[in-house]
Order: C-alpha cells, then sequence, then structure tokens
C-alpha cells in the first residue's frame, strides 16, 4: 500500500512535473493516506471500546504530527510548482479549489489541536468520549471532503497553465518590496506582529512563562503600525494578470500592425501618438499610446481596455483574443521606437527583441531570451529580406525562419524605413545595440558592445508583457 501511494506522485499533473514535485505528490498522498486512515479505526475504538480510546488516540498523536508535517512541506512544494502566483490561485478554478482545499486542511488542524489538548484529556479525566467521537467524526468528514476536492484537482488543468481572471477590483502593486516607503510601512506592521506570536507561541508551549510572555506579547501588539492601504493597491480588471499568448513573435507584431493600421490609425495616427485625422473630431485628445505610462501597463489591463473600450474608444468586440494581443505586441514595438536614439542606434530603456526562430545546421532552435547573448544580421536582395543569427562565440550563424516580420519589426523600433544591419540582444531578450550598414559595424567595436552586454545582460524580471 506504501510503494501504491507513492506511485500516485506518477500519475495525473504529477507525471509532467520535476522529479521533486513528484516525489512530493507522492508523500502527500502518503501521508494524507496515514492520517485520514487511522480515523476511521479511532472512530469505532471511540464506539465500541471507549475505555481505551484516550490511550489509542495519545499513541496516533506523533504519526499525526507527522503526517501534517508531511502535508504541509508537500502542499507548498505543489502550490509553488502547479499554481505559481497569487493571480493563479485566486483567478482560476484550479487555484480555487486548492483554497478550498487550504481552508479544509486547516480546519483537520484545528479539529486535530481541540482533540490533543482538550477531548482527549477529558476523556481520561471523565471517561465520556462522547464529546472525542463527535470531534474525530467530524474530521473524518473533513478528511473525505479534502479526498473529494483533491479529486477534482486532478481533473482541472493546473494553474500554471490557465489564464487567471483575477476576482477583485483592486491588485497588489507589483514589486511594492522595492519601494523604501511600502517596504518601511510593512515593517513597522510585521515585525511587532512577528513578535507577539513568537510570545504568545511561548505562552502556549511554556506553563512557567505563561503570564510574562502574554503579557510582552500584548505590549508589542502595542507598537504596531498600520499604514495607509491605498498606496498597496491599484485598480484592477478581470484580465490585469493575463499575459501575452503570442511569445511577442515578429509575425504577431506584423498582423498588429495591419490591424492598427485599418481600425485604431484614423484616431491613433499611424505612429500611435493620438494624432490621427480623426482625432481633431474628438472631445478629448486620443492617449499616446508609444508614451511610458500607457507601454508600461500590464499587458492584460491593455487587452480589457481594447476589448471593452475606455473613455471615448468603443468597444473592439469584432476583434479575437489573437488580434487583441497582436495589437498590444505591435503598442509595445512603437515604445519601444519612441526611446530609440538614431544617432548612437541604443535604446534608452529595456525593449524586447521581436520573437523568431532560428535553426541552426544540427537541428538545435535559436530564440531571444533563451539564456546566450545574440547576434543577429539582417540582409535585403532582390528575393526580400534574410536573417541570421549567432549565439554568444559560435561559430556557425544560424538562418531565421520567416525573416520578413522580423525586419520590418527591426525597421520599425528603431525609426527607420529599412531594417539595421546588425543588432545586438542580451541573454534575457533585450534590444542593446543596433548598426545601420555592414560598414558601421566594425568587428572591434562590434566586440567591445558584445563583451559589455554579456557582462550586463539587463534583468530579465521585466519582461512583463
Amino acid at each position: 500500500m506504501t510503494i501504491a501511494a507513492l506511485l500516485q506522485g506518477l500519475l495525473g499533473h504529477g507525471a509532467a512535473t520535476g522529479f521533486w514535485t513528484t516525489a512530493a505528490l507522492g508523500l502527500h498522498v502518503l501521508a494524507a493516506g496515514l492520517w485520514l486512515g487511522a480515523l476511521p479505526p479511532l472512530l469505532a475504538v471511540c464506539w465500541l471500546l471507549p475505555a481505551q480510546a484516550p490511550l489509542l488516540a495519545r499513541r496516533f498523536t506523533p504519526l499525526g504530527l507527522a503526517c501534517v508535517a508531511v502535508l504541509a512541506a508537500t502542499s507548498v512544494l505543489q502550490l509553488q510548482e502547479l499554481v505559481g502566483t497569487l493571480p493563479g490561485l485566486m483567478g482560476t478554478a484550479y487555484g480555487q479549489l486548492a483554497i478550498v482545499k487550504i481552508a479544509l486542511f486547516g480546519g483537520l488542524l484545528l479539529l486535530a489541536a481541540a482533540n490533543r489538548f482538550r477531548f482527549v484529556p477529558a476523556a481520561a479525566t471523565s471517561g465520556s468520549t462522547r464529546a472525542l467521537t463527535l470531534s474525530i467524526a467530524t474530521e473524518t468528514g473533513f478528511g473525505l471532503a479534502i479526498v473529494a476536492v483533491a479529486a477534482a484537482l486532478a481533473n482541472e488543468p493546473p494553474a500554471i497553465h490557465e489564464q487567471p481572471t483575477w476576482p477583485f477590483a483592486l491588485r497588489p502593486v507589483p514589486a511594492f518590496w522595492d519601494d523604501a516607503y511600502l517596504r518601511d510601512g510593512l515593517f513597522r506592521l510585521l515585525t511587532p506582529v512577528a513578535i507577539a506570536l513568537a510570545l504568545f507561541s511561548t505562552a502556549l508551549s511554556l506553563r512557567e512563562l505563561r503570564w510574562p510572555a502574554l503579557l510582552a506579547g500584548a505590549i508589542a501588539l502595542a507598537f504596531v503600525q498600520i499604514p495607509p492601504w491605498r498606496p498597496y493597491v491599484v485598480a484592477a480588471v478581470p484580465t490585469s494578470f493575463q499575459l501575452s499568448p503570442t511569445g511577442y513573435a515578429a509575425r504577431s507584431i506584423a498582423t498588429g500592425r495591419d490591424l492598427f493600421q485599418r481600425d485604431c490609425a484614423s484616431c491613433h495616427g499611424a505612429d500611435t501618438r493620438g494624432r490621427g485625422p480623426v482625432a481633431v473630431t474628438q472631445s478629448v485628445w486620443p492617449p499616446d499610446l508609444s508614451a511610458p505610462l500607457i507601454a508600461g501597463r500590464p499587458g492584460g489591463e491593455l487587452f480589457w481596455s481594447i476589448r471593452h473600450g475606455s473613455g471615448p474608444m468603443p468597444p473592439s468586440a469584432q476583434l479575437g483574443d489573437a488580434a487583441i494581443w497582436s495589437l498590444i505586441d505591435f503598442i509595445r514595438l512603437r515604445a519601444g521606437a519612441r526611446i530609440f536614439s538614431p544617432p548612437e542606434m541604443r535604446w534608452s530603456g529595456a525593449v524586447r527583441m521581436p520573437g523568431f526562430v532560428a535553426r541552426c545546421a544540427d537541428g538545435t532552435l535559436v530564440t531571444p531570451g533563451s539564456g546566450a547573448p545574440l547576434r543577429v544580421w539582417i540582409e535585403r536582395d532582390a528575393r526580400g529580406a534574410g536573417a541570421r543569427v549567432q549565439v554568444d562565440a559560435a561559430a556557425e550563424s544560424c538562418p531565421v525562419e520567416d525573416p520578413e516580420p522580423l525586419a520590418a519589426a527591426l525597421a520599425e523600433v528603431t525609426a527607420s524605413t529599412t531594417a539595421p544591419a546588425l543588432v545586438l540582444v542580451d541573454a534575457n531578450g533585450w534590444l542593446r545595440r543596433a548598426f545601420k550598414a555592414d560598414d558601421s559595424a566594425a568587428l572591434d567595436m562590434v566586440a567591445s558592445e558584445f563583451a559589455e552586454i554579456r557582462r550586463r545582460p539587463l534583468d530579465g524580471a521585466s519582461l512583463h508583457h
């Protein structure tokens, strides 16, 4: 039975995860089986042999504690691997079922603690097991409910593979821990609370220190400073945390450009700066879509604005989801062109390299942002555009599949009518340097720039769109 329980990690979602997650799933099933499987026999003892129930319940305590520790540790690992983020937890069916399971598990813990510290001692003293029997029966019911939720989880796709639908009108400010003011406010709140909890735990564990620890904990709570909550949250929409499925591919950008010119340029202008021919007839000027304030918004919120309209802009009910994401890709590209300096052939901020696939002679596929810096050459002749890429210090250059949209995207993001001859891309997929023509790309200059890019790639975590 133990081997069968451990092998459960190889079924369902466990079969598609790494070794440690698979092992954790097996241990989770084993610990749950040991804990929940012991409850019906304990319940039977309470009914049939009440005099022996307190002794057997005490003997079960070490096993129960070990099972709880394993369940808690493996649950954390599963949440990391299969749920991933707070939006995945709150905004997907899998995450919401996980919340129900966590709540039921919390109820089990409370009942187990009540058995250990209240009902078992009371049964040993009074000889009556009525309260203990009712508690174990309730605990068994919670256990069966957890099994049912676990079965439902096994039939749901993991949250990491789903687009979350955020259920609240507000969302946390991203990376608030990097803001000194917000971080200080959290310290002033959480530090006294953590000290108080430690002291209260001491009071529960050590009878001789109970009252001094309770008093010290109360004093610690007096130093709690609750910061204003508003700076920690911003307005949200259901798609706030949804991510583009296009991979910011050059082909998607080309589709977005065509859609924009057809449906949006009359108001927003061909350059996305909000000065189209129809803009003068509007009561409010259309926004500059290439401005940092707009381009820096989460892609999911741009998606919502395009889909449902924003202010005087009507909803785009005729566009499918893929078309809207392509529009967002084009808007991102135009924002990158806004911060490009033609004299220096550099970008003043982080600009993502349009996605492409290059296939090398040995079958290896090369894509931007895969952990190695790239040199990308763009060539054009009578037959059209061509592109090849060289990975770091590799001797081979690999041809890019579908080079035409890549050349067009690079021309757009360098604010030019033609694509540059060479662009340098860092290991995390950011465009760093461009060269107009081969004669401007002196070997020693390219080597020097490339060495700097290799040494100092931009933060890959910033690839939010």
